[in-house]
């Protein structure tokens, strides 16, 4: 993945997930990936900002909370967009994530191809 020349986007999760990440916040999230990888090797986060989707029934998960930036070195930027179903707290929206993800690829594109800046393989 680090040797990959295209964009790399982690995609945050929008709900914990009990007995795994259960309290882990945004950068709590980020920062476990970049203590089991490198420095740099996620280019940008995108992560939902929209925290008034129904909750399921018996749900025992929290939403993702937006504490940033996290601790370390190498860090990617971070992009906010309303990713998760309306109607489940606990999913994505596969249209409105597709989308987000496509917009990120066509604006950071025309930003390397605007300032000269291209990754080759």
């Amino acid at each position: 993945v680090a040797a990959a020349p295209g964009l790399k986007i982690y995609v945050a999760n929008v709900a914990t997930q009990p007995g795994e990440t259960a309290g882990y916040d945004l950068a709590d999230h980020v920062e476990a990936i970049l203590a089991h990888t490198a420095p740099g090797l996620i280019d940008l986060v995108l992560a939902n900002d929209r925290f008034d989707a129904q909750v399921p029934a018996g749900w025992l998960a929290e939403s993702v909370r937006l504490r940033w930036p996290p601790v370390g070195e190498g860090l990617p930027r971070l992009v906010t967009e309303a990713v998760v179903d309306p109607a489940n707290a606990h999913r994505h929206d596969p249209a409105r994530l597709a989308t987000a993800i496509l917009r990120l690829a066509d604006r950071e594109h025309a930003f390397r191809r605007g300032t000269g800046v291209a990754r080759t393989a």
